[in-house]
């Protein structure tokens, strides 16, 4: 159990490595702005690498927690697809930070994986469920005979485009900014929500004679 301190680091260095970058964002910055003493960083995460580490691995095991708990409720292949689906874009939509800071900080991920393994290992099991539902699709039959990699990485990608290329999105579908930290507004999502399920019906989904 994280101590409320510690969890406002946390809180706070995710806002400032989103905005500013890794290389951006000094050790002085995140206690400043979190009201802490600079070396309670030290003391709870390590330094700042750890403490992207930190972030990231928060980000991955909430997403794992979110996937396993609609595999143990959802038996039927289609809806627990639908539902993961559903689950992770509302879930980066309130928590878009974690997805821009990994596309920002890609060479460093890269470049030290040991630092990164745990969340590495975390996705692995979460993209593991995944595959083993389509696997179930397909072999059931209510699946399409799909390219299952291509098919993860392209459903993938098309949200989690929302988040990184969402500046862009509001100009082009003309979305006024929002007063609060929300990405886009309701109706908005409902049409990202429309546009999934409408690409499984289409791609995934075998349909019905």
């Amino acid at each position: 159990m994280m101590t409320d301190r510690k969890v406002r680091i946390l809180d706070v260095a995710e806002e400032l490595f989103a905005k500013h970058g890794f290389s951006g964002t000094t050790t002085r910055l995140i206690s400043d702005t979190a009201n802490a003493n600079i070396a309670m960083i030290s003391y709870y995460f390590g330094g700042k690498e750890k403490l992207l580490k930190a972030i990231l691995d928060r980000f991955a095991d909430d997403i794992y927690v979110l996937v396993k708990k609609i595999e143990e409720k959802e038996k039927d292949p289609k809806e627990r697809l639908k539902s993961w689906l559903m689950s992770y874009l509302e879930y980066v939509f309130e928590h878009p930070n974690p997805i821009n800071i990994a596309n920002l900080q890609l060479n460093l991920v890269t470049d030290k994986p040991d630092l990164f393994i745990s969340t590495r290992q975390a996705f692995d099991k979460i993209i593991g469920l995944v595959y083993s539902t389509l696997e179930e699709g397909k072999e059931s039959g209510v699946f399409q005979p799909i390219d299952i990699e291509l098919t993860v990485i392209s459903l993938k990608s098309t949200i989690e485009n929302m988040v990184l290329q969402s500046e862009l999105i509001k100009q082009d579908f003309n979305i006024e900014p929002a007063d609060d930290d929300i990405l886009f507004p309701e109706s908005f999502r409902n049409r990202v929500k429309e546009h999934i399920l409408s690409l499984l019906q289409s791609h995934v989904f075998k349909h019905s004679k």
